[in-house]
């Protein structure tokens, strides 16, 4: 490997947390970058730790000297038994070729090459101290499995069209197509580098599998598969907390997934940073058992369940465009779980429930949906606990701020001391979610960026939805249902929270104005919607603001 691409957070390590208690805070690094820190618990058996590029331990292979290269004409399947650069050109209709050398590194410049295999792997990678494989510029180079082939039930047995034992590197200009008829399209069981090309796979299961590691620092990778689209799937992260095994890295380059399971899944950490990723996925879009941030470049998700999942999420840069059935942006699960306990908590914060009406008004505590207690918590929870609210025509909407007595948490494991959180920093997300927007089993903390969430019409579900969370900068504009409202708590800067009587209609022009008239809000609705959410800098904490709907002005609400 011939570079590195830039940390994403300049020595910043996310050590032991606990929710309970826990703040985060924006600071500097050597390089310029924010970084989020967090106040140590001190339940020191939990904890996720963010790592740098650098931490992954990918050693750099030497560069390959074409003009030493040895060309070979393919027409039958070839073993490849010594070290050195080989040029391989030519097609196998029903063989392979396979790399098995003692030691030294292997290096494949494909110039024009087509291999099916009559197994599984056209190129199967047996053992070698690193293989790296160049894209000839210009080249067009085909690698696929036999229509006839079946998955083999052997642990040991090549499972991908491309498969090595091996840290393998991709590099050049020039293109390669896999296509993976019963099982996975490129995998490495160590670690896999792609440094270039135009790569496409497509695949009856994963499309490309680094168990280590899989980083993409350039090139153009478009990826169908049947199961998950990337993944790193090493799990001793499972009972080694500082391993840095099971991680997927994108800096560079473009990444277009289309998948049947995840976009891109990883058990330790996934990180984008600087790369620009479009994933339409039937499950998650991305998914980290561990942390899952995104510091630059772009991450869309067209289809998704959930469009991103981790344990701890940390947004400081870059664009997100989200689309999801269920939970926009998911804080659960981790690959700490098992070492974690159960605790009863509540959160401690004011806000409330609407009035009702069309919300549905309020029920008594056992009835409401979700098993909500009344609690002293810090956010607000509030609306009433009914159906789904019907378009109501704009003249006869009325608002009004959350009001009324918080609830907080049931006993759950949302603070279980595992660490879990989500963190918004920089960069400017859009999510549009049926479920939760933005869904913590944990915390929020926002200091920065700009959010804007269009969330569920569903009572059942919330435009924000955690245990607690403050919004001490940027900016955050969440529209939604009002059953399971809950609010910016304690610290957090102004922010005007109104609960329409009815529901407003898609397509709708909501706009939030001053006292002098000036426009400090305006957001067209995507679904209908039954609540605002909106805190900037703007906002004037106890300074009233006038609410219209598609022109019609339907009430004033004080900031908090």
């Amino acid at each position: 490997m011939r570079r590195k691409p830039a940390t994403i957070f300049a020595g910043l390590t996310l050590g032991v947390l606990a929710l309970a208690g826990c703040t985060s805070t924006a600071a500097s690094t050597a390089s310029g970058e924010t970084a989020v820190t967090a106040d140590a618990a001190s339940d020191a058996t939990s904890g996720y730790s963010v790592l740098n590029y650098d931490d992954l331990g990918l050693e750099a292979v030497a560069d390959v000297d074409e003009s030493a290269a040895v060309d070979m004409e393919l027409t039958e399947s070839v073993t490849i038994s010594k070290a050195g650069t080989y040029r391989l050109s030519g097609a196998i209709a029903a063989g392979s070729v396979t790399v098995d050398v003692a030691e030294g590194q292997v290096n494949l410049i494909l110039d024009g090459v087509s291999i099916t295999s009559d197994e599984t792997a056209a190129i199967n990678i047996v053992s070698a101290d690193a293989v790296v494989i160049s894209l000839a510029d210009g080249s067009t180079n085909t690698l696929s499995d036999a229509a006839t082939a079946s998955a083999s039930t052997d642990e040991d047995a090549p499972s991908a069209v491309l498969f090595s034992r091996a840290d393998l590197y991709i590099e050049g200009s020039g293109s390669l197509k896999v296509s993976a008829s019963v099982n996975d399209g490129i995998t490495s069981k160590d670690s896999l580098i792609i440094e270039g090309g135009s790569i496409s796979v497509d695949a009856a299961d994963d499309g490309v599998n680094g168990k280590d590691h899989i980083a993409v620092l350039d090139g153009v990778l478009t990826i169908n598969a049947g199961g998950d689209g990337i993944k790193s799937d090493n799990d001793e992260v499972l009972t080694d907390s500082t391993s840095t095994k099971g991680v997927a890295w994108f800096s560079g380059g473009t990444v277009a997934i289309t998948a049947g399971d995840d976009g891109v899944q990883a058990e330790r950490q996934l990180t984008v940073d600087g790369a620009a990723v479009t994933v339409a996925a039937e499950d998650h879009g991305l998914d980290s058992e561990g942390a899952l941030s995104v510091a630059s470049g772009s991450v869309d998700v067209t289809e998704s369940y959930e469009a991103l999942q981790g344990a701890v999420v940390v947004l400081s840069g870059g664009t997100g465009s989200l689309v999801s059935s269920d939970d926009g942006v998911n804080v659960a699960g981790g690959y700490l779980d098992e070492a974690t306990t159960t605790t009863t908590t509540t959160s401690d914060g004011g806000g409330g429930q609407a009035p009702g009406g069309d919300m549905g008004g309020g029920q008594p505590p056992s009835d409401r949906q979700g098993g909500q207690m009344p609690g002293d918590g810090e956010g607000g929870m509030g609306g009433g606990m009914g159906g789904d609210t019907n378009v109501t025509d704009p003249s006869e909407i009325t608002v009004a701020p959350a009001s009324g007595g918080g609830m907080g948490a049931m006993p759950d494991e949302s603070n279980d001391g595992s660490g879990r959180y989500l963190s918004v920093t920089g960069g400017t997300w859009t999510v549009d979610a049926q479920g939760d927007g933005l869904d913590a089993n944990g915390t929020i903390a926002m200091s920065g960026g700009t959010v804007t969430v269009y969330g569920p019409s569903s009572n059942g579900n919330a435009p924000v939805d955690a245990d607690s969370y403050s919004v001490t900068g940027g900016t955050l504009t969440a529209l939604g249902s009002s059953g399971m409202l809950v609010t910016p708590g304690e610290g957090s800067q102004g922010s005007v929270v109104a609960v329409f009587s009815g529901g407003v209609a898609a397509g709708s022009v909501v706009k939030l104005t001053d006292a002098a008239g000036g426009v400090v809000a305006s957001v067209t609705t995507e679904r209908v919607t039954q609540a605002l959410i909106f805190s900037s800098a703007e906002i004037e904490s106890g300074a009233t603001y006038t609410v219209t709907v598609a022109g019609v002005e339907v009430g004033t609400v004080a900031a908090s």
